[in-house]
């Protein structure tokens, strides 16, 4: 893919200024690739978003980065369709959604238990897999089960929520709230050692 996107990169003229060999064209590339990867696990279309992105005075600023970009809403996805493959995150993420899919309309077999352990990504895909999980009816009103590492079960509700990106535990603030669950409908698996500020904590539908 890094390769390709070089190759594209190079025969792209002065649209990304003067880079003229594969060393200057290959870092290119791969935040090219980082930007699309990241976008494919938030479900967000590049092509619709980024012309909205900015406005009034740095709208003509913006207009020569769509330049810089137009590979990852344009050219990109065309080589893509006329290969017959994906990028590897849009890949996963519709693997995830067809398992969350499968989940959601089949049942599990009989004495069989369904356990979602360690994740941490509130991503769309991975909440859709989690939200299959809890709403599995494993029989006699049992449910799939979460596990999770280490809530910090110490923090008042305030400062939980006012989390900052940078925080240890704001992705996992994400992941319950997209998920709809409340850190006091946690159970606790096993108490952790008694110097230990947080816990580790098994959701349940």
């Amino acid at each position: 893919r890094l390769a390709t996107l070089t190759r594209l990169i190079l025969q792209a003229g002065d649209a990304f200024g003067d880079v003229r060999t594969i060393d200057q064209a290959w870092p290119l590339a791969q935040a090219l690739a980082d930007l699309m990867d990241d976008a494919e696990w938030a479900e967000c279309d590049l092509a619709e978003r980024l012309p909205l992105a900015a406005e009034g005075d740095f709208a003509e600023h913006w207009h020569l980065t769509l330049r810089f970009l137009s590979i990852v809403t344009g050219v990109w996805p065309a080589w893509l369709a006329e290969q017959g493959v994906m990028n590897p995150a849009a890949r996963q993420v519709a693997l995830l959604h067809a398992q969350a899919a499968r989940w959601r309309d089949t049942p599990l077999p009989a004495g069989e238990r369904l356990w979602a352990v360690g994740f941490t990504a509130a991503t769309p895909s991975v909440l859709a897999v989690l939200q299959s999980v809890l709403a599995m009816d494993m029989g006699l009103g049992e449910t799939g089960r979460l596990v999770l590492p280490w809530v910090d079960l110490s923090l008042d509700e305030a400062d939980w929520n006012a989390l900052p990106d940078g925080h240890p535990q704001s992705g996992m603030a994400r992941l319950l709230a997209g998920l709809g669950v409340a850190r006091a409908d946690l159970a606790i698996w096993a108490d952790p050692p008694a110097a230990a500020q947080s816990a580790t904590g098994a959701a349940t539908g």
